[in-house]
């Protein structure tokens, strides 16, 4: 405290006290809070100094609005004006000191040009009567508009003579929320706003309110008020619940939005048009009459949005539940059923409440079961005890049945429609990404290590591959990836993939694209806009058949390519060639006829014959120190085929588990020939001639007719089709 200041020379008769001044004038005004109280007239005035510019920007007018300080808000239903202009700069996301545009502009110039008014305006400072015994009251008002919502307390003071006095006391005004609320919400928030400003008034005054009112113009906010805030949802029930407990909800009145004062808050005026509002300084003219002249107490409205929609259930009859209850506690064999919970922790606040209650409710079985035995007076130490253990025990429980939660496993689906349905090749394709692969910006030395990755598109009728090479993950890459697919496999009509950053990101290029067409490209475009369909989160298995082509390229690839930091041509090559190895594996015999070698492969579907490889010298076992570039590429594509071709021969061939026998081959039966120096693309196929069984009935040798003759081998080397098993 610096100083004491009144309007009353009496009060400050003790000059020997420092914090009064000596020399008390009464004709010069004090200055607090940003407020100037004149003592001779007990009024309040504001100080205005604005600086006046001829350009409007972001920054002068947050500069000038905080200079107009106004502790107890009696101007703001003029200050907010300058508080809605700012968001919707903030919202037009100007920068400082950028022009604003025109329509903000000439509203913040015709607010500080109403700013003069101000000046010389005076606030009386008492607001109540002087009767000591005058009967005080408080009415809050509230109101919300689409810009801002406002609340507004007033203070009613009856005489003894009779003489009505209603003055404003303080006001607070918000800007609406940037996130668009329906008008009912905003009302609402207008309400909770009123709720909290008389909450305050009523702890810094030290009056005795005879009655506190409260009034909105919403009848849809009465009726929330008025209902139980558990049954409303929940940005309702929050606000309401907390109304609930700062008013009572009896004191809640309707009034009509002409004759509401918040209402002229919650749009705002010009100061010029701030001396002449009556109803913002002395509040709605039925306040100076008689209650019962007041606007008739509404009754709340039944139905009102924003409830709590619940499944009703029938019923149950209450014979049969209590027949059941007494039939689980007396049929029980131990002393209590932990998976049902006798007490709820959350009802309770204390621990020693929740300890007895439970410690008579395991009395209360105990004697059931054993009425002839019942236990009866205080409770001993042993029964608290026991429910000590079970209430750990009720603990523990919860924990473990949440460690050993199962996640939910479905029966498997069966295969889409893409995978049954014929069509061409790559009309339904599946993608992901693999990698990163190190590559070299160039050739020589000096060079840059980059990251560079596989793009592969698998056809989900003929199982083909399509690998492409992308410089990153980002959504241009994949676009560009998806551009060369196109323009050699064809556009496809489905594209299945994961929830990648990059695919959803080119899938909303894509949406973008059409959005900014003109309406004839758009409406052609739209027909043949390929459709994505993205798999769950964290659920590869949604993708399964491109993760299966990732884990066939991939899993070799790395091993091969090992610390050889290829070039982006070198790798792109070596891609294709994958590409083409992939592509060249055996799916069913192309016919029934038994001197027909030749299988079904994916290379079929796409050049209409198998595929074949230029003709080049083994270099498995070169030193790669001593190979051209394009011998490398060559050795790593034969190690990588040598590698594949072996796991690839293994998945086919099928495995005895726990000594039982799975999978039988019959003659006739087309099967592939595990043979480890053949080149790649080439596979040797042959029928089964011929079955030789043992003494136990199963056929551990065959003969196999292949195109060099009748060979034999053992069923372990042979790998039927899988169509054929």
């Amino acid at each position: 405290m610096r100083k004491f200041r009144t309007n009353v020379a009496s009060v400050l008769q003790d000059n020997s006290n420092s914090l009064i001044p000596k020399d008390l004038d009464f004709s010069v005004q004090s200055s607090a809070l940003g407020l100037k109280w004149d003592p001779s007239t007990d009024t309040f005035n504001f100080h205005v100094d604005i600086k006046f510019s001829s350009t409007a920007t972001k920054r002068s007018i947050l500069s000038n609005s905080a200079r107009l300080f106004d502790p107890l808000g009696l101007l703001s239903i003029c200050t907010i004006v300058p508080k809605i202009i700012l968001q919707n700069l903030w919202m037009s996301q100007a920068d400082w000191d950028d022009p604003i545009s025109a329509d903000l502009a000439q509203r913040w110039f015709n607010f500080i040009s109403g700013l003069r008014c101000l000046v010389n305006f005076q606030i009386p400072r008492f607001v109540l009567d002087n009767d000591p015994n005058a009967i005080i009251e408080m009415h809050t008002f509230c109101d919300a508009s689409q810009d801002a919502y406002a609340a507004c307390v007033y203070v009613r003071s009856i005489s003894s003579s009779g003489n009505i006095t209603i003055n404003l006391l303080c006001a607070k005004t918000k800007v609406s929320p940037i996130r668009a609320q329906t008008i009912p919400r905003l009302e609402l928030c207008g309400a909770l706003l009123a709720a909290r400003l008389s909450s305050k008034v009523l702890k810094a005054l030290r009056l005795t309110f005879t009655n506190i009112y409260y009034w909105t113009d919403s009848s849809v906010v009465l009726g929330w008020i008025h209902t139980a805030s558990q049954n409303l949802k929940n940005f309702v029930s929050n606000r309401v619940s907390e109304i609930q407990e700062l008013t009572a909800t009896g004191s809640w009145r309707h009034v009509p939005g002409i004759l509401n004062p918040a209402d002229l808050a919650s749009r705002g005026l010009n100061p010029t048009q701030v001396h002449d509002a009556s109803l913002w300084w002395h509040g709605p003219s039925f306040l100076e009459d008689s209650p019962s002249t007041w606007p008739e107490v509404i009754k709340p409205t039944l139905h009102v949005p924003e409830i709590k929609t619940y499944t009703t259930k029938p019923k149950p009859n209450k014979l049969t539940t209590k027949t059941t209850t007494c039939t689980t506690v007396t049929s029980s064999s131990t002393t209590t059923n932990t998976s049902d919970k006798l007490v709820n922790f959350e009802n309770y606040s204390k621990f020693t409440s929740l300890l007895r209650s439970l410690t008579y409710a395991l009395r209360f079985i105990y004697n059931i079961r054993h009425s002839k035995d019942k236990i009866t007076g205080h409770l001993t130490t042993d029964e608290i005890e026991k429910s000590l253990h079970h209430l750990i025990k009720q603990h523990q429980e919860e924990i473990c049945r949440i460690l050993r939660a199962k996640t939910i496993t479905p029966i498997m689906g069966n295969l889409p429609s893409a995978r049954t349905n014929p069509s061409f090749a790559f009309e339904v394709v599946g993608v992901d990404f693999a990698g990163p692969f190190l590559t070299r910006d160039r050739k020589g030395r000096g060079c840059k290590i980059i990251k560079s990755y596989l793009c592969i598109f698998v056809c989900f009728t003929t199982k083909a591959l399509h690998l492409e090479i992308a410089s990153d993950l980002s959504a241009e890459a994949f676009i560009m990836c998806l551009n060369r697919f196109i323009s050699r496999r064809g556009k496809p009509s489905e594209i299945h993939c994961d929830n990648g950053r990059n695919l959803v990101g080119a899938n909303n290029e894509f949406k973008r694209f059409l959005e900014s067409c003109s309406e004839s490209i758009s409406s052609y475009a739209a027909g043949e806009f390929i459709k994505f369909k993205f798999s769950p989160a964290y659920s590869p298995h949604f993708n399964g058949l491109s993760e299966a082509g990732v884990k066939a390229a991939k899993h070799h690839l790395i091993r091969m390519v090992g610390n050889t930091h290829l070039t982006f041509e070198e790798l792109a090559t070596l891609f294709s060639q994958i590409e083409a190895i992939l592509n060249s594996k055996p799916l069913t015999p192309l016919s029934s006829d038994p001197t027909d070698l030749y299988p079904l492969c994916p290379g079929h579907f796409l050049i209409g014959k198998p595929l074949t490889s230029l003709p080049s010298p083994v270099l498995i076992d070169k030193n790669p120190r001593y190979l051209a570039r394009y011998e490398l590429i060559d050795q790593i594509r034969q190690q990588f085929w040598e590698r594949w071709r072996t796991e690839f021969l293994n998945e086919l061939q099928q495995r005895s588990k726990w000594r039982i026998t799975q999978g039988q081959i019959s003659e006739g039966d087309m099967v592939v020939l595990k043979e480890p120096n053949l080149p790649p693309l080439k596979w040797r196929m042959g029928r089964i001639y011929r079955l030789y069984p043992g003494t136990d009935g199963f056929a551990r040798v065959a003969d196999v007719n292949t195109s060099k003759g009748v060979i034999r081998r053992a069923v372990t080397n042979l790998c039927p089709l899988p169509n054929e098993q």
